[in-house]
């Protein structure tokens, strides 16, 4: 089975799943000799990976900033007794973590050159929001290439999270992610980006939204976050799970 966006749940606890991800950190080693990873799926929830001994995965083989596609066991070691948390997937040899896409040899976006010739910056989404004096390329997860949806070349599918409709709740958590990644802006607001797109001719097909719930443990790994920021973002969050409203949509060049 393909782990649906939503993730992994007590209905496929026991199944063989397969899913694809970014790994964005380095990967931990037990003393016991168990690895553990945390792949990031765009507009869904992380996958925990793990692996024991026996399974000959090397944790030094990985790469991270590469995308997999992994394969394995669903299991569970929930927090407490009747949980419905704590759900991972269990790889059973390195056949089961294939890479996909790998890093760029840099380690970070370069600078693209623009219709005149001069270099155009690379950022985020939510930075280049806030850019209006020049022209900036976006950096982001490609869900789907131009020319798979279609051969013109003139379809695109964009994928995010989207900000909190109550304004003081999206302020609350604006700040939380800019104490995990100081270099995070802001997420775009509901009909944004349809909005920015259509200034540049493109008009929205279809769109959909879905919830997507995170452990608040494995965000914060993902991060590491310094010990001050974790303790306040733990205070603000208020619960050991959160849930974000994911966002994709396919537009057309008109």
């Amino acid at each position: 089975m393909t782990i649906p966006l939503a993730g992994l749940t007590e209905s496929t606890e026991g199944r063989l799943a397969t899913t694809t991800g970014r790994l964005t950190t380095k990967p931990k080693k037990s003393s016991g000799g168990d690895t553990t990873l945390v792949i990031e799926r765009a507009g869904a929830g992380p996958i925990k990976v793990m692996a024991d001994a026996s399974s000959r995965i090397n944790p030094a083989s990985l790469t991270v900033g590469a995308t997999y596609r992994i394969t394995g066991d669903v299991g569970q070691r929930a927090t407490r007794s009747g949980a419905l948390d704590g759900y991972r997937v269990w790889a059973r040899d390195p056949a089961d973590l294939v890479v996909i896409a790998r890093p760029s040899p840099s380690g970070s976006p370069s600078p693209t050159a623009g219709a005149s010739g001069t270099a155009v910056a690379t950022m985020s989404i939510g930075k280049a929001l806030h850019v209006s004096d020049r022209t900036v390329a976006i950096e982001a997860i490609v869900t789907a290439p131009a020319t798979l949806l279609d051969a013109s070349g003139r379809r695109i599918v964009v994928q995010d999270y989207l900000a909190d409709e109550d304004p003081q709740r999206a302020e609350v958590w604006e700040r939380v992610e800019r104490l995990r990644d100081p270099d995070h802006r802001r997420l775009p607001r509901p009909g944004e980006v349809p909005e920015l797109l259509a200034e540049h001719g493109f008009g929205e097909d279809e769109a959909q939204t879905w919830t997507a719930s995170w452990s608040l443990d494995d965000w914060l790994e993902m991060a590491e976050p310094p010990y001050a920021a974790e303790a306040e973002i733990r205070l603000l969050v208020g619960s050991d799970r959160f849930e974000l409203t994911a966002w994709r949509a396919r537009f057309t060049a008109r």
